[in-house]
């Protein structure tokens, strides 16, 4: 187990996958938890998580992501929510 997320601001409820990022990285989703609420885009750097972005119901980026990221050549990553 790399890391056990705690809900809240955090992260909460990571049901896909995570994709590896150029430098090792993991980069995942949550349907739950970040400063909303709502589901984040997250980081793994070893045994460190980060959120890089919480999603905030009512926003037009939607909330609640079931699904993972994918990254394109230049490092950016996409994903669906619902």
């Amino acid at each position: 187990m790399l890391y056990t997320f705690l809900g809240a601001r955090d992260a909460a409820n990571p049901i896909a996958g995570v994709i590896r990022g150029a430098h090792g990285d993991l980069y995942g989703t949550s349907e739950y938890g970040g400063a909303y609420s709502e589901g984040t885009v997250f980081k793994l750097r070893g045994t460190t998580e980060t959120v890089l972005y919480s999603f905030k119901a009512g926003n037009k980026d939607g909330a609640q992501p079931v699904a993972g990221v994918i990254r394109d050549a230049q490092g950016n990553l996409y994903g669906t929510t619902s």
